[in-house]
């Protein structure tokens, strides 16, 4: 009965005395999804008080701080994060997200950065894509696409993306062949359609 949905395994292996950092960060990020920012706020403190500066919790503390308009205390969660290789490309792309809040401008470098920091993470990347799109830059964001799909040929959602985008160029013959790539990787795909860059 524990397994009924994640935040019942959340809670019940917390209530049991399974309250890891790693347990309290994910009961913790699901309230922040939920939107109860207080209560995702003290778990992830919590998460702190046991395994301090924990890279993960600090990256959910900053999207919190940032839900809540608190610039100054994203800022400094994020700076906190970045020491640990292991959350540096989302450091950086948060810190652009934390960018576009304060003066409503795309800091397209600081997602090049974050997209091509540490493992590679194709949400990242794709943001980084979308948003040169967003930017008028829809030529670059088909050599980023080519790119990815140069050793990641397999990703349905890269062909069909670089499919919308050359056909936006008027370059119809090969945004077909990305369209018939994305179908072949996966039937599921109909309709061409972009993800948002928010």
């Amino acid at each position: 009965s524990d397994w009924q949905n994640e935040r019942t395994f959340f809670s019940r292996t917390i209530a049991a005395g399974g309250d890891s950092a790693r347990m309290l960060i994910n009961l913790g990020a699901l309230e922040m999804n939920d939107g109860d920012l207080h209560r995702a706020n003290e778990l992830l403190h919590q998460a702190l008080a046991k395994q301090p500066e924990q890279p993960f919790a600090l990256l959910d503390l900053a999207a919190v701080a940032l839900k809540q308009g608190d610039f100054a205390a994203a800022k400094n969660y994020l700076a906190r994060a970045q020491k640990n290789p292991i959350a540096e490309a989302r450091a950086y792309e948060t810190r652009a997200v934390l960018q576009f809040k304060e003066n409503g401008k795309l800091n397209l470098p600081l997602l090049r950065l974050a997209s091509r920091t540490g493992d590679q993470s194709w949400a990242i990347a794709q943001r980084y894509i979308c948003a040169l799109d967003a930017a008028g830059q829809t030529a670059m964001a088909v050599r980023e696409l080519r790119a990815v799909l140069a050793t990641e040929w397999y990703r349905a959602d890269s062909w069909q993306l670089i499919g919308y985008y050359l056909q936006k160029l008027g370059e119809n013959a090969q945004a077909r062949i990305g369209f018939e790539n994305a179908a072949r990787f996966d039937v599921h795909l109909h309709t061409p359609e972009p993800p948002g860059t928010d």
